[in-house]
């Protein structure tokens, strides 16, 4: 008795880390529904679409398709039913016509929700990147059953595949468990320039922030400081081209481009910090925000991101009127909307009132956070070509409709995609 009592406490001091039954905020509750996300239902529908056209036996040697044959094996073989088939049916997007899909009725919704259930199982031990790339197999199927051809460049890799889609899903704000899915398969080490590891790991911190992952975002703006603080700057020859396009007299691209994106990500990490929650990162917020100011300084830029910082350091300094003298600039901004003005107001008002702590409360709110930083991040990001490179052509945007279409059938489904509901249902 005296063993199982003492084995409990160790199981429930590991489990918790060591934090004596402290279920707040913390790096493992933040990995928890990190994996609880790609987990669920949404991303196995997700994954299993994916799988069912990366694993369209097509290769640069095809010459036909029977896609017949590959639907019935494929139905078997990933365990689809009559609406998922049809669903996942890619023979009409291939021969670019147009798609014979009818939409899910109501009454067919809890059918549906099954085979979605039914799938998960299938699919479960099953790894998309096991096969060949998503580019790779509609590139190859268009040459087939069209003649077009989809360019892209080469040599091609899962991560450039996974990237595009994250970027692409930025315009899609209802993807988010989907973004979540594509970045996390995403492997930083796999871009050959410092630029693309510190987009990529910067938009992971981003994600993480949108999802109030602070812990893992305080990791991953961490991955890409520590990638610019590494000395040699490399960069992507349309990252250089774009780059040249906006430089600052007195500075190299590579130097331009270190200064600033160590300043967005000292910046980001500063505010994932300030909202853990958590004492020793809190600590730290305002020395990672300063080092930002320091870089933004060091460029003599005047933005957004200035502004936001420099709100922050003043409120934290006690000189109020310098901060409101920032975020008048910031509610002048094109980039804020009715609400974050009226959050700024907000934040200004607790100020007068001689309230820091509810004023940086308002000032750090993920909307700010997520958008500004983000915005500048990106306008390098997408510029790169191969980035929008389903944008880019009719064949592409037609693959983009297609993913709307799967995600139009899933959200008819939220109310019926909970598995107790759904036993509950069937049971009746």
């Amino acid at each position: 008795m005296r063993f199982r009592f003492i084995f409990i406490v160790g199981v429930v001091l590991l489990t918790s880390g060591f934090g004596f039954l402290n279920f707040g905020n913390s790096l493992e509750k933040d990995i928890s529904e990190h994996e609880d996300t790609l987990n669920s239902i949404f991303v196995t529908y997700w994954k299993g679409a994916k799988i069912s056209i990366r694993s369209l036996p097509i290769t640069e040697d095809t010459k036909e398709i029977n896609f017949s044959e590959i639907k019935k094996e494929q139905a078997q073989r990933l365990g689809l039913g009559p609406y998922l088939s049809n669903i996942y049916d890619w023979e009409f997007l291939l021969k670019n016509q147009p798609a014979s899909i009818d939409p899910i009725s109501f009454s067919e919704i809890l059918a549906f929700s099954k085979e979605v259930y039914d799938m998960q199982d299938n699919i479960e031990q099953l790894d998309e990147d096991d096969y060949p790339a998503f580019m790779e197999v509609v590139a190859n199927g268009s040459r087939v059953t069209t003649g077009e051809i989809l360019v892209y460049p080469k040599p091609w890799s899962n991560s450039y595949d996974h990237w595009g889609f994250a970027l692409v899903m930025e315009a899609q704000p209802t993807f988010g468990s989907w973004k979540t899915y594509e970045l996390d398969k995403v492997n930083i080490d796999d871009f050959s320039t410092t630029d693309l590891r510190v987009f990529t790991a910067m938009h992971k911190g981003f994600d993480n922030l949108r999802n109030q992952w602070f812990f893992l975002a305080d990791q991953s703006f961490t991955h890409s400081i520590n990638e610019l603080n590494r000395g040699d700057i490399s960069l992507n020859e349309t990252t250089k081209f774009f780059a040249e396009a906006h430089l600052i007299d007195g500075f190299t691209v590579e130097e331009q481009l270190q200064l600033l994106l160590r300043g967005a990500s000292y910046l980001m990490r500063g505010w994932a910090r300030h909202q853990s929650d958590d004492a020793d990162l809190m600590k730290q917020a305002s020395a990672d925000i300063e080092e930002a100011l320091t870089d933004f300084n060091r460029l003599g830029i005047d933005n957004e991101l200035v502004w936001l910082a420099e709100s922050y350091v003043y409120i934290k300094n006690e000189e109020p009127n310098k901060a409101i003298t920032s975020l008048d600039k910031l509610s002048n901004s094109r980039l804020m909307s009715k609400n974050e003005i009226a959050l700024i107001e907000e934040t200004k008002n607790h100020l007068q009132d001689r309230d820091p702590e509810k004023a940086l409360n308002f000032l750090t709110d993920k909307v700010f956070m997520y958008k500004l930083g983000s915005s500048y991040a990106y306008s390098y990001a997408q510029e790169i070509r191969w980035a929008n490179i389903l944008k880019e052509s009719e064949f592409g945007r037609k693959i983009l409709k297609r993913f709307n279409d799967l995600e139009e059938a899933i959200n008819k489904a939220k109310e019926f995609i909970s598995l107790e509901e759904l036993k509950r249902k069937v049971n009746l």
